[in-house]
């Protein structure tokens, strides 16, 4: 429903066509290629332009019982694109009219986005967005603000901010977590800070929460113990911030072959003995099954092996600081490398840990009889796995055939594998690629 009289409404339709025109030609000049002048040059009139978007809209709020009329209004006067193009200029710039315009906007933008998020018009709003991002973020002087999530001692609301600008979202917890840090009475202040937001908007309360509970699980323990409480419901680790810590471990252990520093993570899992004992080796293996599943898609598709490998003494600190004993360990080279099922892996579990892991890497050298390649994280689990058994079970398994021979002593170094190896070309060839012939 609106107050507008035919006059007002032809007049108001007559300005939202002829602004998102200028924004139409506008935008058709974006062109990350384009000198910097010309950048410049056209980073300002974005500005007005934006300015111009975010005033024609406020100035007409009165005009609408809310935002969902304005759409409907555009639809019946035939101007809906043109609004779109307006909107999505006045919703990419900082100001304080930003403020206004996201409250009064933010529920119906998220209903039509849960409607039909493809041709939302939240997703019109992104697109701008990255464009504006490539095209101005990287000018010498003034450049193009993704705009806050928190400003002016407030939060502005969370399903846009959440959904296009989540960059500030986290930007403004992190600085919440770095103000409650060892300070009690700043942490009250945050916490009643975000009640006050849940309170007058679940939405945004729940985007504050969230990305809170998130990030409190990726950080180290100490010092945040009031907004831990408040935020996970008690200081020490529930097994659900364990597991979410298991996978951000096992994300960084294989995006890198650096050597990492695991301590925070592990520390705080190991807090929690009931996860440790029951969970942790079991989503292990589930992240390395994953892992492999997605590597061989790839590989499906592309026809390009993994070319990546981790860094598989930082699995070796993992294993051995959170404790796992050869049981979990012959129990992730069973699952994780040869892809056992638990009937399978039941049947082994009288077997001596030597004779298990004899099966799997007899179940290796049929999957992959070219040889060890730490790449594929099946392979990579098996060879972790292997670097850090104790010495006199890995030296049985080398003794069972050249294959673990060569597999072992890759791993190791320790030219005592090699001994009694059957075939001499393969020992020639170790040498040889040790000496570099």
């Amino acid at each position: 429903m609106n107050t507008l009289s035919h006059e007002d409404s032809s007049a108001l339709r007559s300005a939202f066509i002829s602004l998102s025109n200028d924004c139409s030609r506008h935008r058709s000049k974006f062109d990350i290629r384009i000198s910097e002048a010309v950048k410049v040059n056209n980073f300002a009139n974005y500005q007005t332009l934006s300015q111009r978007c975010q005033a024609l809209l406020v100035s007409n709020l009165d005009s609408f019982e809310g935002f969902g009329d304005l759409l409907l209004w555009a639809q019946t006067q035939d101007v809906k694109e043109s609004v779109h193009e307006v909107i999505r200029y006045a919703m990419t710039l900082e100001s304080a009219h930003l403020t206004t315009l996201g409250w009064w906007m933010s529920p119906v933008l998220k209903d039509t986005f849960e409607i039909d998020s493809d041709g939302a018009l939240v997703n019109k709003i992104r697109s701008l967005f990255h464009q504006l991002c490539n095209s101005f973020s990287g000018l010498e002087d003034e450049k193009y603000r993704e705009p806050a999530f928190y400003i002016n001692g407030q939060f502005r609301e969370g399903f846009l901010h959440s959904t296009v600008f989540s960059r500030k979202v986290n930007q403004a917890i992190v600085n919440v977590i770095d103000e409650c840090l060892n300070d009690p009475a700043a942490t009250r202040q945050w916490i009643e800070k975000i009640h006050n937001a849940y309170v007058d908007d679940p939405v945004t309360g729940k985007v504050i929460k969230d990305t809170l509970r998130q990030r409190l699980m990726d950080e180290p323990m100490e010092g945040l113990d009031g907004v831990r409480d408040y935020v996970l419901g008690q200081v020490m680790p529930k097994g659900e911030e364990c597991s979410a810590r298991c996978l951000n471990v096992f994300n960084r252990i294989a995006s890198t072959k650096r050597s990492l520093d695991l301590m925070p993570d592990i520390k705080v899992m190991k807090l929690n003995e009931r996860y440790v004992k029951n969970a942790f080796a079991g989503e292990l293996i589930g992240h390395f099954q994953t892992a492999q599943r997605v590597a061989m898609d790839s590989y499906v598709t592309t026809e390009q092996a993994p070319e990546n490998p981790p860094n598989l003494k930082n699995l070796t600190q993992l294993y051995l600081q959170m404790g796992l004993d050869v049981d979990a360990l012959c129990n992730i080279a069973m699952a994780a490398s040869a892809e056992f099922t638990l009937g399978k892996m039941d049947d082994y579990q009288d077997e001596a840990p030597a004779d298990r892991i004899k099966a799997v890497m007899r179940q290796m050298q049929q999957s992959w009889p070219e040889g060890f390649n730490p790449c594929w994280p099946a392979q990579a689990a098996m060879g972790s796995v292997l670097m850090t058994l104790p010495a006199s079970i890995v030296a049985q398994v080398a003794q069972d055939d050249d294959y673990n021979r060569i597999m072992i002593y890759t791993l190791t170094g320790n030219s005592a594998h090699l001994s009694n190896m059957k075939d001499g070309r393969h020992l020639d060839a170790i040498m040889g690629a040790d000496l570099g012939l």
